[in-house]
């Protein structure tokens, strides 16, 4: 195979599927996430000047906002350990973003007026991951909610960083988040002081909708990062510039994550059945006392 993260998905499907003794059902799997970044030290190269920044060196965005907002898709499969209980492997693209602010007052060389300078960052890191989870339906009827509780590990793909800037008087300062007057100042890769591994627990609740031919679901879960994003032996060493030419460097934080997506997954071959109804000829749905032969 070209991709050796599809080989290693395949490689984790095998194994769990003998372990199960049970059909597995395969398909897509789509949706968005929102980042929240706890910070737990701060490092910034020029700290505000107090008497223009009520507030911490950075100011990061909300949690539900648009610039914390990703996309992420995937394979997902689904491994019946019995009529309601599934493994549920994962092999998705993720993108995080977050954004924040900072300010500072200088004086104009020239003119000695006192100025402002407005700076905005933008952060993604891309991840490669491969979650999984354990699934239990509430109800063995064709729609039912369900829990989930697993894991997950990621590799670093790349990681991009965009720079706004804007200068003021400080006579004529504006709110921060004001987006009036910002330019793009630069953009680029920085991915050199993340860690190329993620890893952490997850777990979440959604509900599907399961027919003879395929499941239907939507999944909201949340991730808790347990390694640190940002390695503190390359905090400083970042080779595109950012530290000296925007006067900004990564703080050490941690790593929330609110996943909401749908899913579609179907049956290989033979296996077709996926309905309460049938369970005893596909071992998904309500167990029967009789079991039949599978028609072929």
């Amino acid at each position: 195979m070209k991709n050796p993260f599809w080989l290693l998905f395949l490689l984790l499907i095998a194994p769990l599927s003998i372990f199960a003794q049970a059909p597995f059902r395969i398909g897509a799997y789509g949706g968005v996430n929102f980042s929240n970044i706890m910070v737990l030290n701060r490092h910034s190269v020029l700290q505000p000047t107090p008497m223009i920044v009520d507030r911490e060196a950075k100011q990061y965005e909300d949690w539900f906002s648009l610039d914390h907002m990703g996309f992420q898709a995937g394979v997902i499969s689904l491994i019946a350990l019995n009529d309601q209980i599934y493994l549920v492997p994962m092999l998705r693209y993720a993108q995080h973003t977050f954004r924040y602010d900072t300010r500072i007052l200088f004086n104009d060389t020239a003119s000695a007026d006192p100025l402002v300078m407005d700076q905005r960052f933008r952060q993604q890191f891309q991840y490669l991951q491969l979650p999984v989870m354990v699934r239990w339906d509430l109800l063995p009827n064709a729609v039912s909610p369900f829990v989930s509780l697993g894991g997950y590990i990621g590799f670093l793909t790349g990681g991009t960083k965009q720079v706004d800037e804007r200068f003021l008087r400080q006579s004529e300062l504006p709110a921060l988040d004001d987006d009036i007057g910002f330019i793009r100042a630069h953009s680029g890769p920085a991915s050199n002081p993340v860690s190329n591994f993620d890893a952490g627990a997850m777990g979440g609740i959604g509900v599907r909708w399961r027919t003879n031919a395929i499941e239907i679901g939507f999944m909201a879960d949340f991730r808790w990062g347990l390694t640190p994003p940002i390695l503190a032996s390359r905090r400083y060493a970042n080779t595109e510039g950012w530290a000296t030419g925007y006067l900004d460097v990564f703080d050490e934080f941690a790593t929330q994550h609110m996943d909401l997506g749908f899913y579609i997954v179907f049956a290989p071959g033979n296996i077709i059945s996926a309905s309460p109804s049938n369970y005893a000829n596909c071992s998904f749905g309500q167990k029967s006392k009789k079991r039949k032969r599978l028609i072929r």
